[in-house]
């Protein structure tokens, strides 16, 4: 990286920024046509603060709120929803073109700097295909943009400062490259290394430094410190970067780190076998060879600055930069991919620079020492390595492509990562594929015999395939391996119950709650199996425990109104209704229920209140049709029947249900009856009683029977419960 004047023949500012931008998209087309992927719903897609109008607020102020705490990331795709909603295009054209600006800002840096192969240089690190992680995964946004950021707070330092001066620009430019950090750091705290960075440029250009290069930079080291102690407290409490995976020892992340740096170098040396997940190493302190990898490091630390006389600062400094910026990622601190591998690609997007601008430059340095022709060549290999670059950025692009893509790639390279063969269980069996999709279910759960999400999962898949007794075999083993896992006990409880066995049920809750007495879900399931095996009163008693522990948890609420209705304290039942629905008013079916209820309970008033406010938020509900359209019908009292909305409904019932099902069917009868029609009341309920002995249910048949006696004899149905 020694400075060379630039060459006359020097690229236009316009015509290189247009060629990065071109080559960048070309390399990108199959990112373009790709769809959301593993955790781009929790980023974006189910997000909830980005649907919400005051998801701004929520963002910046609430940690919480998103999955991270970077808001200006998420801030920017709240923005996008409100531009083109869910289609993932948008978020990934945006990707892409925050990549071809940081490449841009790459050149313009280099130039500044006069270091040969500026160009060149900017071009490798747009087209590598170590970064497609980066721009094909929506998720990794945080990278593109704070690096965006963090080449534009460098930019305007330099206009503050120039890194090979002493003069000082504008308090302006200081200001400047000061928010741009902030940003940088509001996008990923990893960027918190930018200070140290500007230090070691600064040495690298002058030789040197003086106290007054370190005090403009206070600031900014006191905000990388903030953000990276914010990343670290967010990553424990909100992430889940917490368990035995992180319980590593000083010793084994070192060596985990020297051995990332070498990982990471090869990579960028022969981009060859990327995989999103790769491998988690196995370390173990025992083990000589494995301290050769951070003994290396501090080796070549040690040669390059002992013969830096002879090789110039350049490869010192692009070493200090690679390894310096890695440092947040190379496992000292904990971060939540660690639980599945101590690398990934996305982790040097801003630390490949280091390599790329020495190699880079080394290259131009020789090329100008040849002759013309091996010159001419020189540059025509240059732009073969260049579109071989992108042709394999191009080929890696298409592994984005969709969910299930994605994670056949990784298991081609990586056949026992526990992540990819659960989500890829979870893409098979949603996609109706559940017998393949218990397969990697199994493979995966050998890997993590407690994952309790590839349990639920295999749980269901194993009900769509009718292999419920695969599935209790396996929770049975995971209680085996882990007696106090509470979550393998209820998953265990949860596939007795959908056997058919109430009292194996009943024992695994029991042993769920003994190892964690405050589970209140645990405590719902097992008193709707209680009551089902007719322990009302004790179904009651574990149900108001369950409320006491979580009064948010609807389903307690709900569970315990139909217990108290089968003990004959409907004022209660109706009480618990009332507050379920309050804290659930969007679950139609839970509107339906308390509806019912509240006819039961005398109440029709009130019943046609929840009625019509199910049927607001789901209109076509046949159920909440009938029902309104039945009790509206044949209610007693007079200030409740309203016979023409009444066939509206059931009119509208029975369209949805084709004229084929004979509750809609009577519903309409009995409308047509309150509004006078007695005629068309007559001939359906005729129609009905035909249906009704094909069946054979004798209830039916009666009641049905007894209905065409009245419209026959010209009087409506009084009935409101049928």
């Amino acid at each position: 990286m020694r400075a060379v004047r630039e060459r006359p023949g020097a690229w236009r500012p316009a015509a290189g920024c247009a060629a990065l931008l071109l080559s960048t998209v070309a390399a990108y087309v199959p990112a373009i046509q790709a769809a959301f992927v593993w955790d781009d719903d929790e980023y974006v897609t189910d997000n909830p603060a980005l649907r919400d109008p005051d998801g701004l607020r929520r963002i910046w102020l609430e940690p919480g709120a998103t999955p991270q705490y970077y808001p200006l990331v998420f801030t920017t795709f709240w923005v996008e929803q409100r531009l083109w909603g869910l289609n993932p295009t948008g978020y990934h054209v945006v990707n892409i073109l925050l990549h071809a600006a940081a490449s841009t800002l790459v050149w313009r840096l280099l130039q500044r700097w006069r270091v040969p192969g500026a160009f060149f240089a900017a071009a490798v690190f747009a087209l590598h295909p170590v970064h497609v992680e980066s721009v094909a995964w929506i998720t990794e946004r945080k990278n593109v943009l704070s690096g965006v950021f963090y080449l534009l707070a460098l930019h305007a330092w330099c206009l503050f400062r120039p890194l090979d001066g002493d003069a000082s620009g504008s308090r302006m430019a200081w200001l400047l490259s000061l928010a741009a950090f902030a940003a940088a750091l509001l996008s990923k705290s990893v960027t918190c290394s930018l200070p140290a960075a500007i230090l070691l440029l600064t040495w690298w250009r002058r030789g040197r430094l003086r106290f007054r290069d370190f005090w403009p930079l206070i600031p900014m080291f006191a905000l990388g410190l903030a953000a990276a102690g914010v990343t670290v407290l967010v990553e424990r409490r909100h992430v889940g970067a917490v368990g035995a995976e992180f319980d590593l020892t000083i010793i084994e992340r070192t060596l985990i780190a020297g051995r990332a740096v070498w990982f990471y170098l090869w990579k960028l040396i022969y981009p060859a076998e990327l995989v999103f997940i790769y491998p988690r190493w196995a370390i173990d302190a025992s083990q000589a060879w494995q301290y050769a990898f951070p003994a290396a490091v501090i080796a070549v630390c040690y040669l390059l600055w002992r013969h830096r006389d002879q090789l110039g600062r350049g490869p010192l400094t692009a070493w200090l930069y690679f390894t310096g910026t890695l440092t947040p990622a190379l496992g000292f601190f904990n971060v939540w991919p660690m639980v599945f591998s101590f690398v990934a690609d996305h982790f040097q997007y801003l630390a490949s620079l280091g390599p790329i601008v020495l190699v880079s430059s080394g290259l131009a340095m020789a090329a100008t020492r040849l002759p013309l022709s091996a010159a001419r060549a020189a540059r025509l290999g240059g732009s073969l390595v260049l579109a071989l670059l992108g042709v394999c950025s191009y080929q890696r692009a298409h592994d984005f492509r969709d969910g299930p893509t994605l994670w056949r790639s990784v298991l081609a390279a990586n056949p026992d990562s526990q992540i990819a063969n659960a989500n890829l269980g979870f893409h098979l069996q949603q996609s109706g594929q559940a017998e393949i999709a218990i397969e990697h279910y199994r493979r995966a759960l050998r890997t993590a015999p407690l994952d309790v999400a590839a349990i639920n999962n295999l749980l269901i898949a194993c009900r769509q395939a009718g292999r419920m007794d695969d599935a209790r075999a396996i929770y049975e083993q995971a209680v085996e391996l882990a007696p106090d896992n509470e979550q393998a006990w209820f998953q265990l409880a949860l596939t007795y119950d959908a056997l058919g066995r109430p009292a194996d049920a009943s024992a695994a809750y029991q042993r769920a709650l003994a190892a964690r007495p405050n589970m209140a879900a645990a405590r719902v399931n097992l008193a709707a199996l209680q009551l089902r095996m007719g322990d009302a009163e004790t179904a009651r008693s574990q149900l108001e425990r369950a409320i006491t522990i979580d009064p948010g948890l609807a389903e307690a609420h709900v569970q315990l109104a139909v217990v108290l209705r089968v003990l004959g304290r409907m004022d209660d039942a109706l009480q618990s209704y009332e507050t379920a629905v309050r804290l659930r008013p969007a679950d139609v079916s839970l509107r339906m229920m308390y509806g019912d209820a509240l006819r039961d309970a005398g109440r029709p008033a009130r019943a046609v209140e929840q009625y019509r406010a199910g049927l607001h938020r789901q209109p076509d509900s046949i159920e909440l049709l009938t029902r309104l359209a039945w009790l509206l019908a044949t209610h007693p009292d007079d200030a409740v029947r309203d016979g023409p909305e009444a066939v509206r409904l059931a009119r509208r019932a029975v369209e949805l249900t084709r004229g084929q099902a004979p509750m809609q069917l009577d519903a309409l009868a009995a409308a047509l009856a309150e509004t006078g029609d007695f005629g068309e009341a007559t001939r359906l309920a005729e129609q009905l009683t035909v249906l009704a002995r094909r069946s054979g249910n004798p209830a039916l048949i009666a009641a049905v029977e007894g209905r065409l006696r009245e419209y026959r004899a010209g009087r409506p149905a009084r009935d409101p419960a049928p």
